[in-house]
């Protein structure tokens, strides 16, 4: 049996990518600071097409509290959170 190789690399966050927000509530908030609810990375988010989406990302390497102002996926919706 061998041993995995590491390379290095971080993984990939698996998110889907598609931000189910209204744009416009989107577009009324003060923030367009989003967190990936795969890995608690934080990105700034502009609707491309009527849509909003998390482009690919690797997974977030620290685990520190995140603050501020920032839309969140909570239980099954998002929200503004401070």
């Amino acid at each position: 049996m061998e041993n995995p190789v590491q390379t290095g690399k971080t993984p990939k966050c698996t998110f889907p990518g598609l931000v189910e927000i209204s744009l416009k509530r989107f577009q009324e908030s003060d923030t367009q600071l989003v967190e990936c609810p795969g890995c608690g990375r934080m990105r700034t988010l502009m609707p491309s097409k009527g849509v909003l989406k998390f482009k690919p990302h690797e997974k977030r390497k620290m685990n520190t509290p995140n603050t501020g102002k920032r839309w969140v996926l909570s239980e099954t919706i998002w929200e503004v959170v401070v």
